[in-house]
């Protein structure tokens, strides 16, 4: 596929910029009040300024999400120069339609997702048996919970897409086959441009509720379509306690949490379990997946769930649920994938959080 692409610039909402500088005003102005609390002013209401505090900080945690997204126009001119190229290598007239370029997306996928279109574009063409195709359409939309995009070629002779006038069309769903069904389903339609960037987005997507389908009539690609649910940094997670290292649990995978003196694990096939509503559940000593010393003192279960499927976490002890805000992994850790992120706790402690996805799909 040629060189990856990489955007040099993002958009940033001057609105969500504004909102940002005068909450840090604030922050300051909260700050004197702060200060004079501290040396004795009794005359200010303490409860007052926390208040102002918390209220500013929730503030500036909306702003930050939005400012943390980028526009699919920026997009918008690297994919049409593909069209014109591939169009122009074959002697064909091919417009190209962007529907939706406003739509806004992390600004951490769009790379990936620009490489996936450009991808499957490249692949359509390549693909295509006949000279017809006319058109290479992109639509985009996107709500408070999924990201949806879509590409796909369009022929001459109609004015609806290929796909819906081929009752034989090929329908498949990726996110429902395994790695390497979808690999070989990829390699059986001639994917070969856009097939790596796919995979890596299936593996994403396989225990997230996100969707993949790409349509094929006799070998010949006609749509794309992927949706991603929409995630934010800026989450809750659950605290928990392995010896002296602490480790952070989105609180959106968490099921429950049990004292393990009130249930009882046994062995089966080398592999402790519990019985949990009537389902036996494996259970994942957190300490030992990770490679640090447990304390001895193994006080907590926590149960995570994926979808359908449930996983009991053994833990020292559960400590506290907290704000995070969730930011990339460092270098030294970038490979190890038990971990999503770091966060920053309020005490000044940076702490891991745990990758339940992966935990749950590696047990």
């Amino acid at each position: 596929m040629g060189e990856r692409y990489v955007s040099e610039t993002l958009t940033v909402n001057r609105k969500n910029l504004t909102e940002i500088l005068s909450l840090v005003e604030e922050l300051v102005i909260n700050k004197v009040s702060i200060e004079k609390i501290k040396n004795g002013d009794t005359e200010i209401s303490y409860s007052k300024v926390l208040d102002q505090e918390l209220r500013i900080i929730s503030e500036i945690q909306s702003n930050v999400k939005n400012i943390g997204l980028a526009r699919l126009e920026t997009i918008h001119a690297s994919l049409e120069e593909i069209v014109k190229q591939e169009a122009s290598q074959r002697q064909m007239n091919v417009d190209f339609v962007f529907e939706g370029a406003k739509t806004e997306i992390e600004a951490s996928q769009l790379d990936h997702i620009h490489n996936i279109l450009a991808g499957f574009i490249q692949d359509i063409f390549e693909n295509h048996s006949s000279r017809d195709l006319n058109q290479i359409r992109v639509s985009a939309h996107s709500d408070n919970k999924n990201f949806s995009i879509s590409v796909e070629g369009h022929e001459a002779q109609t004015n609806s897409t290929a796909i819906s006038t081929v009752s034989s069309a090929n329908m498949l769903e990726l996110t429902a086959l395994s790695e390497d069904k979808a690999i070989e389903s990829l390699q059986n339609n001639n994917c070969k441009n856009v097939l790596s960037d796919l995979i890596e987005l299936r593996d994403q997507l396989e225990y997230s509720g996100g969707l993949i389908n790409f349509e094929s009539e006799e070998h010949q690609l006609m749509r794309l379509d992927i949706v991603i649910p929409v995630a934010s940094s800026i989450m809750t997670g659950m605290l928990i306690q392995c010896d002296d290292q602490s480790y952070a649990i989105p609180t959106e995978f968490i099921e429950t949490i049990i004292n393990t003196k009130n249930v009882k694990q046994q062995e089966a096939f080398h592999q402790n379990m519990i019985l949990y509503l009537d389902r036996v559940i494996a259970v994942e000593n957190i300490a030992e997946r990770l490679g640090v010393e447990a304390s001895g003192e193994l006080s907590a279960i926590v149960i995570v769930r994926v979808k359908d499927e449930l996983l009991a976490l053994l833990v020292d002890s559960v400590i506290d649920q907290v704000d995070m805000v969730v930011k990339a992994k460092p270098p030294t850790i970038k490979n190890v994938k038990e971990f999503r992120g770091t966060t920053v706790l309020g005490d000044g402690k940076v702490t891991l959080v745990l990758d339940v996805p992966f935990l749950i799909k590696n047990a």
